[in-house]
């Protein structure tokens, strides 16, 4: 557009196209909303399912991780509780070795001195 043109006065016709534009403008305007909102329920979709599944791959691997650590620990605990009922009855049968010997050193020295009187 020159100088001239742009000091003249608009015509009907000029505000027609302009509301034309303006209406096809508006028209655009209206579809790039609606694909935005569109465009953001799929990403909240997306975002959704993909801490749905971080979630579940988490949850799973601590699960494997406690398996894992119940079963090396369940054998290991298995052996203290044997190794606690061994001790006990070592304890057990040292206090019966022990009474059959202080009964027998009893018994020697009883037979000591029969035998040397």
């Amino acid at each position: 557009m020159n100088q001239k043109q742009l000091n003249a006065p608009a015509t009907k016709e000029d505000l027609l196209k302009l509301e034309h534009k303006m209406e096809t403008m508006e028209g655009r305007q209206d579809k790039l909303e609606q694909q935005l909102s569109m465009t953001e329920k799929q990403l909240r979709l997306e975002i959704r399912l993909t801490v749905e599944e971080s979630t579940r791959r988490i949850e799973s691997s601590i699960t494997k991780f406690k398996d894992l650590i119940l079963t090396t620990v369940d054998p290991l605990l298995q052996e203290l509780e044997t190794r606690r009922e061994d001790r006990a009855l070592a304890t057990y049968q040292m206090n019966e070795v022990k009474q059959r010997i202080d009964h027998v050193e009893e018994r020697v020295d009883k037979l000591e001195k029969t035998h040397h009187n």
